[in-house]
């Protein structure tokens, strides 16, 4: 009752269901649409696990973005999650700030990758027959240009569009704009990261600073490298989840490249280089 109170205090059409099962079949009625499931793991008749596995493997509830808030900090417990489709969490006991942003987001990032996706599937394929190339880019709309077409070079593309943009975004943001984590949280509560991005872009310190991506066919190894003019960044830190950041409003793109997106996510030196590969079978061999 709490939390349909927050919500409807922000303007969202609420729907509720006292178990799992209830709430599959109203996802199911003819005619539902939802942009975003809020989901306990502990429920009766139905789990939040099981409902989101049952979700996952229909086409139509697939997409969905779910939310699961739970009193379990425990990184195996998130992780299970993550891996079944989850990608936000809320760790009770939470702030109705804390609901509103988390589902603001969940439906905001659902709705650009959808986006990344479409302009994905209608790529030129003329990248699957690539075996090398390069690019320079200053901004992040630039950067998701390159990530959208070249993620056709991938098998299940839709992951690697997401996972490329995830480090194309920490290259410019975090890397050559010398945004903090800190920062950026404070700005995404302001409203105001895009307009600093937008000034930093032009700023002296930060204007002629570039990201250079390459991309390299290896035998049965797709790489892609990608190098920014920062300072770099203590990496070790976002190669995992974190149940800490879980319900920060960024943060997690680095572990959910890492381990849902590709096959190795190599980090060198002060952070400022990243390769992700990705191991294609040699299509010639049986």
């Amino acid at each position: 009752m709490i939390l349909e109170e927050y919500l409807i205090s922000a303007d969202y059409d609420v729907t509720t269901a006292v178990n799992g099962q209830i709430a599959l079949d109203k996802l199911n009625e003819t005619g539902a649409h939802y942009d975003v499931v809020l989901l306990d793991r502990m429920m009766p008749v139905l789990d939040g696990m099981s409902v989101l596995k049952i979700m996952k493997q229909d086409a139509r509830l697939a997409k969905i973005p779910v939310i699961f808030q739970t009193a379990m900090v425990d990184k195996n417990y998130i992780l299970e999650g993550f891996k079944a489709g989850a990608f936000y969490y809320l760790t009770k006991p939470f702030t109705e700030e804390e609901l509103t942003s988390v589902v603001h987001d969940a439906i905001t990032d659902h709705q650009h990758y959808q986006h990344l996706s479409t302009q994905a599937e209608k790529g030129l394929k003329v990248f699957q027959m690539m075996s090398d190339a390069n690019f320079v880019f200053k901004t992040i709309d630039e950067g998701e240009l390159i990530a959208t077409y070249l993620s056709n070079v991938f098998p299940q593309f839709q992951k690697m569009a997401r996972g490329l943009y995830e480090l194309i975004i920490n290259a410019v943001e975090h890397g050559n704009l010398e945004i903090s984590y800190a920062g950026k949280s404070q700005l995404l509560k302001q409203g105001k990261l895009h307009e600093e991005i937008e000034r930093r872009l032009e700023d002296e310190q930060f204007r002629s600073r570039r990201v250079k991506l390459s991309y390299h066919m290896l035998g049965e190894e797709l790489r892609v490298t990608i190098i920014d003019e920062g300072h770099g960044f203590n990496w070790q830190e976002y190669m995992d989840i974190n149940p800490e950041r879980m319900v920060d409003s960024h943060g997690r793109g680095i572990a959910l490249a890492n381990l849902f997106s590709f096959d190795r996510l190599e980090y060198q030196g002060n952070g400022n280089t990243v390769t992700a590969v990705v191991k294609v079978p040699d299509k010639d061999c049986d």
